[in-house]
């Protein structure tokens, strides 16, 4: 919701979009809609061990940001 001068409160269904960035390995997609509960990307991890780290971008469509990153230690199979 939000205040309009002219019309009091105006609610307005937004759509939020979850961008997905990666330092090692692929992502199968780089965008999701977040569900009910939990927002997911298909990831593959790279061949050699090391640490990865991932980055998960929420965005609205007013331009607002948030950013939750992870890192991942690869370890040799």
């Amino acid at each position: 919701m939000h205040y309009d001068a002219a019309r009091g409160l105006v609610e307005r269904e937004e759509t939020l979009r979850v961008r997905w960035y990666v330092s090692a390995g692929a992502l199968v997609e780089d965008e999701s809609l977040p569900g009910p509960a939990h927002a997911s990307a298909h990831w593959s991890a790279p061949d050699q061990p090391g640490t990865a780290w991932v980055w998960a971008v929420l965005g609205d469509d007013r331009g607002g940001l948030s950013v939750a990153t992870a890192e991942i230690e690869i370890v040799a199979p």
